[in-house]
């Protein structure tokens, strides 16, 4: 007689493509609105009959979607390829373990602090996946698990990003919106600025940061203790065997000389990865774009004539320049002949192209959305029930609808651009304060941060789950608690700034 055999939870791009088709079948159902950017009003549309082909095309559409994305990390598979082909990292890691042999614990707050830093000053996010192939196996050889590096590299942003105190995008673009729809009716132009709930959003930062962090530790030192505690077990000895092979530490390569200029390239990369994303000038900070003007009449400068843009303006098309240019300098320093160079470079390249098709998998569930309308009418319904709402209750309830907003429209500032100009005069009209105004959008920061760790339609949380090589499921079973606690925090957090004001 057979045995049966258990259920198995589908892959990653199984499940996205599973919502798609879901979405596919609600647009004969649901009917579809357009939203009008010229006057902020929703008006109904027809309903999209999506079929077969559309479901298909949402995927095509969404390599093209998130194309610069695809091709930066590319050009960062590559430049790893050939950074991993000299082994510096090798000696690297190696030389860090034997140093913090017995305090490796110490990585996760010092980790968790840099990236919420970066995610609170300007959004960091997707660079993140950047730095994933190497945390991972640290993680891995230092007795932890894949589970805690993708708590440190997901949670570590995402406290930055829930308590914004700079980042133009999400929080940038939803005050900038404010203050446009508020024009009009208070009769001039800047009604809130970052200035205003600061006190309230650094006191999230703090809080939110002992919070994940604390419990990041408390699961990492679990996890060392026991190893049957970790939630990817069964995956675990396949994990340390890849991040044995990545990084063979038994015979610990010797720090060379070029070892050592290889090291201060990679660093120089990504230490211009975080000037070229910053965004200088909000902090009045106009060196980089002084130097950039100078550059372009100036023969020293040439390198940067024509469309490349100054630093603190830089995106994926400027990062994967970046790392294709570094790429090859480390290929020349490292003695490699031009055919190895090339060879290593699609090898690493090759390496992330599991990662690249669920990113362009889960942007096709934004891009069904849109096909068929869907989102708008979804967000119509929610913003009319909010507007019959007043004073902490409406804070609180914009908090919760924004949470199943952030997976209809990922993009914060995308989202933040759509709906400040409805809440803005909203919220104004119930009450006339600055902090009260401010206090709504800080409540969408920690609303977009709340499940933006365990989101199917995140390229960033599918990619770092690939790399990871960790299903979908298992990494549910930490991130839907820990979203729990972060929401219920969140709530308190707000219904007390509310009664402050």
């Amino acid at each position: 007689m057979k045995a049966k055999k258990g259920f198995k939870m589908p892959s990653s791009v199984v499940i996205i493509l599973s919502i798609i088709s879901l979405f596919a079948i609600l647009s004969w159902i649901v009917p579809s609105t357009e939203y009008i950017k010229a006057t902020g009003e929703f008006v109904p549309g027809e309903t999209k009959n999506l079929g077969l082909s559309d479901i298909v095309m949402s995927v095509v559409k969404g390599f093209r979607s998130r194309s610069d994305l695809i091709v930066f990390i590319i050009a960062l598979g590559g430049f790893m390829g050939i950074t991993m082909k000299t082994g510096m990292l090798e000696a690297l890691i190696g030389s860090l373990l034997k140093k913090l042999q017995g305090k490796e614990i110490w990585l996760i707050p010092i980790l968790m602090f840099i990236f919420a830093i970066g995610g609170t000053t300007f959004g960091l996010a997707e660079e993140t996946i950047a730095l994933a192939i190497v945390i991972i196996p640290v993680f891995v050889l230092a007795g932890f698990d894949s589970v805690t590096a993708l708590m440190v590299l997901l949670y570590g942003p995402s406290i930055g990003f829930r308590a914004s105190t700079t980042n133009p995008f999400g929080l940038g673009t939803a005050i900038d919106s404010v203050n446009k729809s508020l024009a009009p009716i208070i009769g001039k132009e800047t009604f809130i600025t970052l200035g205003d709930g600061m006190l309230y959003r650094v006191f999230a930062f703090v809080i939110l940061y002992a919070l994940f962090t604390g419990i990041t530790i408390w699961y990492a030192l679990r996890v060392k203790k026991d190893p049957s505690k970790s939630l990817t077990k069964e995956l675990n000895e396949a994990i340390k065997e890849k991040a044995h092979q990545q990084f063979d530490l038994s015979q610990i390569p010797e720090f060379t000389l070029k070892r050592k200029i290889t090291l201060g390239i990679f660093i120089g990369s990504f230490t211009l990865l975080v000037l070229g994303v910053v965004p200088w000038e909000n902090f009045g900070i106009t060196i980089f774009s002084n130097i950039h003007t100078w550059s372009q009449s100036n023969p020293v400068g040439i390198f940067f004539n024509g469309t490349t843009a100054a630093l603190g303006h830089w995106w994926f098309n400027e990062l994967t320049m970046l790392f294709i240019v570094s790429a090859i300098i480390l290929g020349i320093v490292n003695g490699m002949k031009e055919n190895e160079i090339i060879s290593e470079f699609y090898a690493g390249a090759k390496d992330l192209f599991g990662v690249v098709m669920i990113i362009a998998v889960s942007a096709g569930v934004g891009i069904i959305l849109t096909d068929s309308g869907m989102q708008y009418t979804i967000l119509d319904k929610l913003i009319s029930i909010l507007k019959g709402t007043q004073g902490v209750v409406f804070v609180v309830l914009n908090y919760i609808f924004i949470i199943p907003l952030s997976l209809l429209i990922p993009s914060s500032s995308g989202l933040a651009g759509v709906i400040f100009p409805i809440l803005g005069p909203t919220a104004h009209a119930l009450n006339s304060s600055p902090d009260f105004v401010s206090l709504v959008v800080t409540s969408f920061s920690l609303a977009m941060g709340t499940i933006d760790s365990l989101s199917p339609t995140s390229s960033v949380v599918m990619g770092l789950l690939a790399i990871a090589a960790i299903p979908f499921e298992k990494w549910a079973k930490m991130a839907l608690p820990l979203s729990i606690i972060g929401f219920f925090v969140s709530i308190g957090m707000i219904t007390i700034f509310e009664f402050m004001i």
